[in-house]
């Protein structure tokens, strides 16, 4: 094989012609600049690192009055960075009595400084009349992308949050609000920034809405457009029954200017009257604390499906989902059907948690039946959602995860969205699903990929628990951004402490791979899934076809790839030992003789034995590493008598 440096330019100097070539937008891109390509031959960003925030401030320029009473910094869940990776969202908020009240704004900075109008506080914006009290526990704002034109971001926010210091309401109001591509702003009426509010919702502080722990579980609480975008719908839970289901609701959307509906083309939408509202069948038989998904099928008419394990009613103690029509009048029509087949042996009460595909016929039904056995069973629907069936359940195995605090069937069987795993989340649009438990402190979280067609596996090893510093054994949030194009990670509570971490999805993705170098040069702006012309910069060729897993060959050039991400699962493992181990009372450590394996491509998991029924001086459990190519060795812990272990050594190739 030989190589030609400098491709068709010849000689790779200053008087190179770039190659004129066109490709797909992976994200939102810019004329002029500079970008990877993709193996599948998208506009890939130079790193998937899009912002990594140490702490989320509370600045005084914000807040006004020297930062006076406003001490903390919320959650902000769902599409809180714009597409093109430049802005951020942000909530922070009052100290428990000192009178002020929330603000909302959008940063160019990380949160340093507000880009525009600020909502709340002095202004008529959605934290108006002293809303906004009691800090990050308290106050949560969960943004949705709904849709987009030329000049233009149309978003909805909800927000929960409690009324004043020593009041018993909380409430929770749902907003909409544009934001300019050009500046990112805000956009507002010419009466002090008002958003207007298409819900609000007042609780008691006994029965209060508290829908955090839901974003993270993607169960509940839903933000979703139908019928070309002229319909918004959106889901809550019932304050009075936290472990029951969901209500649905939907109302018109408004891109036009309409006297009625106060702001017009300023505000953008939804319409703030006129919302219709489901029944009460996915509410009332509910089995409690299961996953409550809602999945868009069917955009043109409307259609949506529920699937749950149902408690009462003619379909008690089966599997079944409800079908939801949203009408073009905005009215709501709903059926309960029976899944057909045989109910998963797994898991099969309602004990699990649903996925989907890029395929909306197909769906998965998961269930951890151990620390290592992922079970999955497909369901397949027919084409107009009116039946479905189960397929037959199978597991996968997770190589080289130890997840057994907060990761296994104790938390799956007893609480499926228990806050104790923390990332059990699915992205449908890359056909990934992640599984971190919140106390574990090694780079070992998996992620799998369940796929529309063929099958479901175990993709890899990613490092989720590490991507914040100081935060590795404590509770982890992931959400899907913008379409499942990106992803943030953030701790549920002390954001001005912890921060966020935003990243491009396929940062996680094994078989994701991006070129070297920054080859492509974008010749038009566009937005992700656009077509737009590119100028390729000078590449190498080849006298034979180079492999498709380390080049990309385009218009004649070859460019080596990056390989991104995870820890791939496939093909790695060389060989795998288990065993168990009974350590006497004699010595605190011992050594046990394992088959030869290279000890820097080899991992080990040690379990306390179940037989074992004493107390452990300190928590401190039995431990054990490899110290040569063909040794263990353990140490008893704090115990006096026998330890019993089990173990197991895999290596990697």
């Amino acid at each position: 094989m030989t190589f030609k440096f400098g491709g068709s330019g010849g000689g790779g100097g200053a008087g190179d012609t770039y190659t004129a070539s066109t490709a797909v937008a992976g994200i939102p891109v810019t004329n002029g600049r500079s970008y990877n390509l993709s193996n599948e031959g998208k506009l890939a960003p130079a790193n998937t690192l899009i912002v990594q925030n140490g702490t989320d401030p509370v600045p005084n320029s914000v807040t006004g009055s020297g930062g006076s009473g406003m001490d903390y910094s919320c959650n902000v869940y769902g599409d809180r960075i714009t597409p093109d990776g430049l802005a951020t969202f942000h909530l922070i908020t009052d100290s428990a009595g000192a009178g002020y009240r929330g603000i909302f704004y959008v940063s160019l900075d990380g949160g340093n400084s507000s880009n525009g109008t600020e909502h709340g506080q002095n202004s008529y914006g959605p934290m108006m009349y002293q809303g906004g009290y009691g800090g990050p526990s308290q106050c949560t704002a969960y943004i949705k992308l709904l849709f987009e034109d030329d000049d233009r971001w149309y978003y909805s926010v909800w927000f929960t949050w409690k009324y004043a210091a020593s009041s018993s309401q909380w409430y929770n109001s749902g907003h909409g609000f544009m934001l300019y591509k050009s500046n990112h702003e805000f956009t507002h009426s010419n009466w002090y920034g008002y958003m207007p509010q298409y819900a609000a919702m007042s609780t008691s502080a006994g029965n209060r809405y508290n829908p955090r722990y839901h974003y993270a579980r993607q169960s509940k609480y839903f933000f979703e457009t139908c019928r070309n975008k002229d319909i918004f719908v959106w889901t809550y839970g019932q304050y009075d029954d936290d472990n029951g289901g969901f209500m649905v609701k939907a109302t018109d959307t408004y891109r036009s200017s309409d006297a009625a509906y106060y702001g017009g083309t300023n505000m953008g939408l939804p319409k703030t009257t006129g919302a219709q509202t489901s029944g009460t069948t996915h509410r009332d038989n509910a089995k409690e604390q299961s996953h409550m998904p809602f999945f868009k099928v069917d955009d043109t008419n409307g259609i949506f499906i529920a699937p749950y394990y149902a408690t009462a009613g003619s379909n008690q103690n089966e599997n079944v989902y409800v079908k939801y029509t949203i009408a073009a009048n905005h009215t709501i029509s709903e059926t309960e059907i029976a899944i057909s087949g045989t109910d998963p042996a797994q898991g099969g009460t309602g004990q699990g948690h649903w996925v989907a595909t890029t395929n909306p016929l197909i769906f998965y039904y998961l269930y951890m039946g151990s620390t290592t056995a992922l079970y999955y069973t497909k369901c397949t629907w027919n084409s107009d959602w009116t039946s479905a069936t189960w397929g037959t359940q199978a597991y996968i195995a997770l190589v080289g995860t130890t997840q057994a605090n907060g990761y296994g069937a104790t938390y799956w069987a007893l609480d499926q969205d228990h806050p104790s795993i923390q990332c059990k989340h699915s992205v449908p649009e890359k056909e990934l699903f992640f599984l971190t438990g919140a106390n574990e402190a090694k780079d070992t979280s998996a992620v799998c990929s369940f796929p529309a067609t063929g099958t479901p596996s175990f993709v890899g090893l990613t490092s989720l628990n590490n991507q914040l510093s100081s935060v590795v054994g404590t509770n982890m949030i992931m959400q899907s951004m913008n379409g499942g194009s990106m992803m943030s990670i953030q701790y549920p509570d002390n954001q001005e402490t912890y921060g966020f971490a935003c990243y491009y999805t396929d940062h996680f993705n094994a078989s994701f791979k991006k070129t070297t170098e920054l080859i492509a040069i974008a010749r038009a702006d566009g937005n992700s899934g656009d077509t737009v012309n590119i100028d390729l910069k000078t590449g190498d060729t080849s006298s034979a076809t180079l492999t498709t897993d380390f080049y990309l060959t385009k218009e004649g050039m070859s460019y080596p790839f990056d390989v991104e991400g995870v820890v791939t699962g496939v093909s790695t493992v060389k060989s795998v030992q288990r065993g168990s181990y009974t350590h006497s009372s004699q010595g605190a450590h011992a050594t046990v003789t394992i088959q030869k394996v290279d000890p820097d491509k080899s991992f080990l998991t040690v379990q306390k034995h179940r037989d074992y029924t004493g107390t452990y001086t300190g928590g401190v459990l039995p431990s054990g590493r490899i110290t040569g190519p063909s040794s263990i060795k353990f140490s008893r812990g704090g115990i006096t008598t026998s330890a019993y272990v089990y173990w197991e050594v895999i290596e990697y190739v």
